[in-house]
């Protein structure tokens, strides 16, 4: 998984569609829409739109491409998918759980995660996620006879 370089390219359609990869498509407006209703990405989401208006855009950590919000990478130049809580479980399902995932340890969840996607916390849900699903994948192989 490689970091968004301009989420207003075709990648960032496949990004968005890969949470509801089973289900239906997500589409920017209906995750913006998610973003939006998320009670940890709500205040940064206004101040957001907030530097935006006073033309000091550089000055965010976060940015907006389609309506979608996104935080900079650290290389800054690339974008980290801004992840509402009600999608962080499909996120972690997908880079832990998933058949292509390969049931990694925290580390190598933590940078998969962290590749493409970001949320107040992510490190500590990673942690946590990744050591409830592991003690229940070593308890299921203990009962096979």
């Amino acid at each position: 998984m490689h970091p968004v370089r301009d989420p207003a390219d075709a990648r960032q359609s496949h990004i968005i569609s890969v949470f509801l990869s089973d289900q239906k498509r997500l589409r920017p407006k209906e995750l913006a829409f998610l973003q939006q209703l998320d009670c940890e990405l709500r205040p940064i989401i206004l101040e957001t739109k907030k530097l935006e208006t006073l033309a000091q855009k550089d000055e965010s950590d976060f940015v907006f491409k389609n309506g979608v919000l996104f935080k900079r990478s650290t290389r800054k130049r690339s974008y980290l998918l801004a992840v509402p809580s009600q999608l962080q479980e499909q996120v972690l399902y997908m880079c832990h759980d998933s058949p292509q995932s390969g049931h990694f340890g925290i580390e190598k969840t933590l940078a998969r995660v962290t590749s493409r996607y970001w949320w107040p916390r992510l490190a500590k849900c990673v942690k946590a996620y990744v050591s409830i699903h592991s003690t229940n994948l070593h308890s299921k192989e203990k009962r096979v006879p």
